[in-house]
């Protein structure tokens, strides 16, 4: 958790506690590959896929900010469920 707090967004950050975070681990590609991603300062999207633990294919989308010099998560989510 300190560690994806660290990778956060400060508007983020106070979610994480609401995070069911087995399903978050079972429906996130675990070894993930860049599909795709587009940048427009300060914001950034890129297009994740790759194998869950149970060995399905999935697709996530990350969002990005610009915060203080250093890309943070802003939104995650996974439009292929």
């Amino acid at each position: 958790l300190q560690s994806l707090q660290a990778l956060s967004a400060e508007s983020r950050r106070r979610h994480l506690d609401a995070i069911d975070w087995e399903l978050w681990r079972n429906t996130r590609p675990r070894e993930p590959q860049l599909d795709q991603g587009f940048v427009s300062n300060p914001h950034a999207t890129l297009q994740i896929s790759g194998e869950t633990a149970s060995g399905r294919a999935t697709t996530w989308v990350v969002q990005l900010i610009a915060e203080n010099g250093e890309w943070r998560i802003r939104r995650e989510n996974w439009p292929n469920e």
